[in-house]
């Protein structure tokens, strides 16, 4: 039997205790090692101070590919009073309107609780 295990990030405050399961693993399976890049979808980056940035620029950016929305005008929000709103020029009936809303969902609630707590606790 075979299992194909994509990713396994390793986390301690001591690089020995890394290194000891690292090699433990390596006499147990067949296996490569790489700096993270990314998790969860979630991109990674360490940096020259080896503090660890985390982000989902990736994930939005997909998201905006997959509904045409990389060129869009955005505001900042909350908007401005009286802000005038335009109708869409794209009839609704044509926009993916559930599965827009179901990602934003995914983005807000399991990538960024932070801002789905800040939402919720404002109504």
């Amino acid at each position: 039997m075979e299992v194909y295990v994509d990713d396994i990030l390793l986390i301690s405050p001591e690089l020995h205790t890394i290194q000891d399961v690292i090699k433990y693993l390596k006499t147990k399976f067949d296996m490569t090692q790489k700096k993270p890049h990314c998790l969860v979808g979630m991109s990674m980056e360490v940096k020259l101070d080896e503090s660890i940035h985390i982000g989902q620029q990736s994930f939005v950016r997909d998201l905006l590919q997959k509904f045409n929305m990389v060129n869009c005008n955005y505001i900042n929000v909350p908007m401005q009073h009286l802000t005038e709103l335009v109708a869409a020029v794209i009839p609704v009936v044509l926009l993916p309107i559930c599965h827009l809303v179901g990602d934003l969902l995914v983005l807000a609630w399991l990538k960024r609780p932070d801002l789905y707590i800040a939402y919720a606790l404002g109504k």
